[in-house]
């Protein structure tokens, strides 16, 4: 990558401004997710003329336009989508030394809300105009790509291979939890070999989930016991699937503290899983690949603007 050009409009002091590229997902989120972009971008536009936007069509056309900006010098960065979003953006963007700015307009929002980043209107923009405060975190690593919640196999990813986006967008997070319970009777437990960190280890389960945060559906509801910038991954299992299991899982996720049905077993660096049956993999709520599949934590990935 060549040496960064100062770029900006000159202000009437004769001093640069600096420029901030918008990207947008126009077919992420919902009615409101829509409204709540255009209005953003209208008002930031008419803050700072230095600004650019660029509009989502073609995920293989991102990278290049990404790699266009930081080479044009700009290192601020205003995304409005998704976690699924937000993670492609910051996978371009690793070791460039750039902020991003989340304007929360996807399905659910999580990384938005671990981050304690607003979803109104009047804060966001006090946020992107007058940032005090970054955050770098860590990110989950998979083929190249990161990611910012967890990632899994089991009965969460043959649930979310049935739901689609439509159905994403306007029920949220409410869509994810039909779908796990319609595909309870269909999801059996398999057995998975794990590399943990070059340990071995063989567990029966109906699912196993990698997380980078203690949070799940909502920022009050902990997992496990984990910070997102702590350099390691939760390794965790559900080795039923039937209605009881699944109910006392949301339970320990909801209410109890002391979990009895998700049970953690280790932190790690490092997770590799493998299943005699290939199964699909699930991250920040899409489906990304197939088992076998290895799965790193990226230490200190991307620095956010939260307030």
């Amino acid at each position: 990558m060549r040496e960064p050009q100062r770029e900006g409009t000159k202000n009437h002091s004769g001093a640069y401004e600096a420029k901030t590229l918008i990207v947008i997902n126009p077919r992420s989120g919902n009615y409101r997710g829509k409204i709540l972009q255009k209005r953003i971008t209208a008002a930031v536009f008419s803050q700072n003329h230095a600004n650019d936007a660029y509009y989502i069509t073609e995920w293989r056309e991102l990278p290049k336009r990404i790699d266009q900006a930081v080479n044009e010098g700009i290192r601020s960065f205003i995304v409005m989508g998704g976690d699924g979003t937000v993670a492609a953006i910051a996978t371009c963007l690793r070791g460039t030394q750039s902020t991003i700015s989340i304007v929360p307009t996807g399905t659910s929002n999580m990384l938005a809300q671990v981050l304690g980043i607003p979803n109104s209107p009047k804060n966001i923009l006090q946020m992107i105009h007058t940032p005090r405060k970054t955050e770098t975190i860590d990110g989950i690593e998979i083929n190249n790509r990161l990611f910012f919640m967890n990632a899994s196999t089991g009965i969460s990813s043959t649930s979310l291979e049935s739901l689609k986006q439509e159905q994403k967008s306007s029920l949220g997070i409410i869509a994810y939890v039909f779908a796990v319970i319609r595909h309870i009777s269909k999801v059996s437990p398999k057995t998975f070999s794990l590399e943990i960190d070059n340990k071995l280890y063989r567990v029966h389960a109906a699912e196993v989930f990698i997380a980078n945060t203690s949070s799940l559906l909502a920022p009050q509801y902990k997992l496990v016991d984990s910070k997102i910038n702590d350099g390691k991954l939760e390794v965790c299992i559900v080795h039923k699937s039937n209605m009881g299991e699944i109910i006392n899982a949301l339970l320990d996720i909801l209410k109890r503290r002391q979990k009895r049905t998700i049970h953690c077993i280790t932190r790690a660096e490092k997770i590799t899983i493998r299943c005699k049956e290939t199964l699909s993999v699930q991250a920040d709520g899409d489906i990304i690949g197939k088992t076998p599949i290895t799965i790193k934590v990226a230490p200190a990935a991307a620095t956010f603007v939260v307030s």
